[in-house]
């Protein structure tokens, strides 16, 4: 469902913009055949600044499988990478 999501902005991001996850709240209501084709729906149902939140729903072929909320919120990829490096330096 996470996955979803990301695809789903793709188009919209602007060049060195990514998301990150920063919350999922979600059901998992029936468990899926190894084999059995999944299909998931997402809807953007708010947008707060940079903050997306998504009301996500699987189903497999017998009918619903999980459903919930994810939120993601937009980054500089760059200074995302850059914190990350400071923070890896500062633990050594």
């Amino acid at each position: 469902m996470e996955w979803t999501c990301i695809e789903a902005l793709e188009p919209y991001l602007d060049a060195g913009e990514r998301t990150v996850g920063t919350q999922m709240n979600l059901a998992h209501t029936a468990a899926t055949p190894i084999g059995m084709a999944v299909t998931i729906s997402v809807e953007l149902i708010a947008v707060e600044r940079r903050k997306l939140r998504f009301r996500v729903a699987g189903r497999d072929d017998a009918g619903p499988i999980g459903e919930g909320v994810h939120e993601r919120a937009v980054i500089d990829a760059a200074k995302f990478l850059a914190r990350l490096q400071a923070k890896i330096a500062g633990a050594r």
